[in-house]
């Protein structure tokens, strides 16, 4: 049985040894891909899915699609989502318990008797963990976040809390065949703080459907937020502490005392979202920074459209897709220098780096709102650069990579 929405779903065993059950993808034998290969059997797992919205899951996403179109069969594990109908096949749900405080989030349950029967029934070529699991099929692993990063979320002492992430993330790569990291600066830092793995890494950002950033309309979404002609900065992330969006306030605040015209537009939600509208309030900011929440997926591109550049503060990203998303709409970046950033950005070419301090920050924005031939040049540039993220180039990087971990992994029986 497979958990969805906290209930049990049978189901039944074919006489070859395949599976049928609601939403799967039935087994197909001598299917071959576009490049002629064998089509792959592919398990990918995860500790958040639709419809939670961040980057793990559009990470997820857009390869699940593209993986698919390309006749490779795909399962995603991961938590329930309690009062929401999975529309996909082949999307299997452990139980989790829902955590509230300090933010919301569901903790899988690392044990389900129902899945763990239907795994060898699945054939699996390879696992895709986007956070730890142990199976004994190869295993490829993404490294999608600085995990020790995280540890104030957990309310145990700090110092112990990472150092038991750090032995533990550190065990799990060890059994890893490949090592998917999404920028050249986070190859550095996993290969220093966990030097066996440097052999087994390699460079995959995630991709983005260049498609949907074409033909966009930003007037109706300026008309929603009552916009009108001005100077707008956009950012889309999760309100968290840890995406420097209190720096970003203080930053927007000190360019606004000279350019009272600006306005920045935050989507995301999140548990800083109190704070932000309370430390807006205090810095005379009412009316010039709109907290919009949440917003469909698909309805991002519109909204990108509708600014007139984006502006950024996080100091802990791997590779900066809300970045690569906002160059794929064409805006020109002004964001603080950082790892991860700088992979994608680069400084003067499709966007602005500053150095890492608010007022810094607040100068690199005046500089975009003040120089229209600057503005346009980024913009271009950074439409350049978001090419080099489309969908095919990178999953025929990630097919790649799951073949070598699969070749690895016979090798090593």
């Amino acid at each position: 049985m497979v958990s969805r929405r906290g209930r049990d779903v049978k189901m039944r065993f074919d006489e070859s040894g395949g599976t049928c059950y609601k939403g799967c993808l039935c087994r197909e034998t001598a299917l071959t891909s576009p490049l002629g290969k064998h089509t792959l059997r592919i398990g990918i797992f995860s500790n958040c899915y639709q419809p939670v919205i961040n980057g793990v899951v559009r990470s997820i996403s857009v390869f699940r699609d593209e993986l698919i179109r390309q006749r490779h069969t795909v399962y995603v594990f991961a938590p329930e989502a309690r009062g929401y109908e999975d529309q996909e096949p082949g999307i299997l749900r452990y139980r989790a318990v829902e955590i509230t405080h300090p933010t919301v989030f569901s903790l899988p349950i690392p044990f389900s008797r129902s899945i763990s029967k239907l795994i060898p029934h699945l054939h699996l070529d390879v696992i895709h963990s986007q956070h730890p699991v142990a199976l004994r099929i190869p295993l490829v692993f993404t490294y999608h976040s600085h995990y020790e990063t995280y540890a104030p979320y957990i309310p145990f002492n700090q110092r112990m809390v990472k150092s038991l992430t750090r032995e533990v993330v550190s065990s799990y790569l060890e059994r890893c065949q490949r090592v998917i990291v999404p920028s050249e600066s986070i190859r550095a830092i996993v290969g220093e703080e966990y030097p066996d793995v440097a052999s087994r890494s390699v460079i995959i950002p995630t991709p983005v459907d260049l498609s949907v950033y074409e033909h966009l309309d930003p007037e109706p979404i300026r008309a929603r937020y009552g916009l009108g002609e001005s100077f707008t900065f956009f950012v889309v992330t999760r309100l968290a502490l840890e995406k420097g969006l209190m720096e970003l306030l203080r930053a927007f605040a000190l360019l606004a005392r000279e350019r009272p015209e600006a306005r920045l537009l935050m989507i995301g939600d999140g548990p800083l979202r109190n704070d932000l509208a309370g430390q807006a309030e205090a810095l005379g900011l009412a009316g010039r920074v709109i907290l919009a929440g949440a917003v469909p997926f698909e309805q991002v591109p519109q909204h990108l459209a509708a600014a007139d550049a984006f502006a950024y503060a996080s100091l802990n990203e791997t590779q900066g897709l809300a970045i690569v998303e906002a160059m794929a709409a064409g805006l020109p970046v002004v964001a603080m220098d950082a790892p991860g950033v700088r992979d994608t950005v680069a400084d003067g070419v499709s966007g602005l780096l500053t150095p890492p301090d608010e007022a810094s920050l607040a100068e690199g924005m005046r500089r975009l709102m003040d120089d229209g031939s600057l503005r346009a040049r980024l913009s271009a540039g950074a439409r350049a650069a978001a090419a080099q993220y489309a969908v095919p180039d990178a999953t025929q990087k990630l097919l790649r990579v799951y073949e070598e971990a699969i070749a690895r992994g016979r090798a090593s029986k």
